[in-house]
């Protein structure tokens, strides 16, 4: 796919070490949610594409996200969730009623792929996460979103949220087609060639090699020299 034809690119450049870093790095986000990180839930409100779709039917709840078009099935018929052998980027999903409230449990997660922040930022999790949510009408127009997220490996309490979810007449979730017109990787890569003619001019001119930038390698002060 696009992603082995951007590693044969990166392989052929000469750069392969750090450029496929930076393309896994990205393709990871890119492929699972979420800066498109998984958003457990995409609810955590982000920078755009925050619309959900909510769809019951016997025995099970569907929620489609706008956000990468990530949708989760969540069973209501009381089967037990998956062996903790089976890890899932979104988790598996269990839910119940309690009144009016559904409540929905997630385990099951892999480590290390999402964040609780804004756009699937901030401290990345373990395979420890457990969530626990809640949707409760309160208004025609509004559902109460309730989530206490524990992680005993990153976090030294649980994180807890509360936001309304409204109606928005006429909304649709489009699909989230954003690699129409992303020149990103392209720039990326062109970016990196760009700097790989200023290193060879600095080399025959006899002058310091120019500090690497993100697109190679100089994710932080202290990066190797290039």
């Amino acid at each position: 796919g696009v992603c082995e034809a951007i590693h044969h690119a990166a392989d052929a450049v000469g750069r392969s070490r750090h450029l496929r870093d930076l393309v896994d790095r990205r393709s990871s986000q890119r492929s699972v949610a979420a800066p498109e990180r998984v958003r457990h839930s995409g609810r955590v409100v982000g920078r755009g594409n925050n619309g959900n779709f909510i769809f019951q039917a016997p025995g099970i709840v569907s929620i489609t996200y706008e956000m990468v078009h990530d949708t989760r099935i969540i069973p209501l018929d009381g089967r037990p969730h998956i062996g903790q052998g089976i890890r899932q980027y979104m988790g598996d999903a269990r839910g119940r009623f309690e009144g009016d409230t559904l409540v929905v449990e997630t385990s099951n997660f892999l480590g290390n792929t999402t964040g609780v922040g804004g756009n699937g930022g901030g401290p990345p999790t373990s395979d420890a996460l457990r969530i626990v949510e809640r949707f409760t009408r309160v208004a025609p127009d509004v559902l109460n979103y309730e989530v206490s997220i524990t992680d005993p490996r990153t976090f030294t309490q649980p994180v807890k949220l509360l936001l309304p979810l409204t109606t928005q007449p006429d909304y649709q979730v489009l699909p989230y087609e954003c690699h129409e017109g992303n020149l990103a990787l392209h720039n990326i890569l062109s970016a990196a060639r760009a700097e790989d003619r200023a290193v060879e001019e600095a080399v025959k001119k006899g002058l310091p090699r120019p500090k690497p930038s993100t697109w190679l390698g100089g994710i932080a002060p202290g990066a190797p020299d290039q």
